[in-house]
């Protein structure tokens, strides 16, 4: 299962996006992915990086881009069960989460949902419960699940 998040808008406040799912288009006429939309995405804004090459991590930051395997692991922090992206460069823990606005998130998480705009998300618990259960499935299916996350040209 391949997931890919499109930051469309870029802020000093914070980052949205579109979530969808590839699919992987193989046959004798067509080749290639086709996107199916799910949920709009709420960051933190995507700070630069120093001279160095670091981050610049003493505020919430976006992750960096990239191609991400994801897990769903018991978090104690939410006190649930949440999809968990593995081996982000500088950043632990990083989750998809419920949350209204990028108050309610720490790090480098992600909120999912519908974007009503000024940077609020609604029905994220239900959106957060629905893309764990495809992930289950996939688990069960044996597929690996990846999310590759990147911006769309401006």
């Amino acid at each position: 299962m391949e997931f890919l998040l499109e930051r469309t808008e870029k802020n000093e406040s914070y980052t949205v996006g579109r979530l969808s799912l590839l699919n992987r288009i193989d046959d004798e006429y067509l080749a290639g992915e086709d996107k199916d939309f799910l949920y709009d995405t709420l960051e933190p804004p995507v700070r630069h990086i120093d001279p160095k090459g670091r981050y610049i991590l003493t505020k919430p930051t976006a992750i960096p881009e990239g191609r991400y395997a994801v897990v769903i692991t018991y978090s104690r922090k939410h006190d649930k069960w949440l999809p968990l992206l593995l081996w982000v460069d500088r950043f632990q823990d990083v989750r998809i989460q419920a949350g209204k606005t990028v108050a309610d998130i720490e790090g480098g998480n992600i909120i999912i949902g519908m974007y009503r705009g000024d940077g609020r998300i609604v029905n994220a618990p239900n959106s957060v419960w629905n893309l764990k259960d495809m992930m289950v499935q996939a688990k069960h299916r044996g597929e690996p699940i990846f999310i590759t996350i990147k911006s769309v040209s401006e």
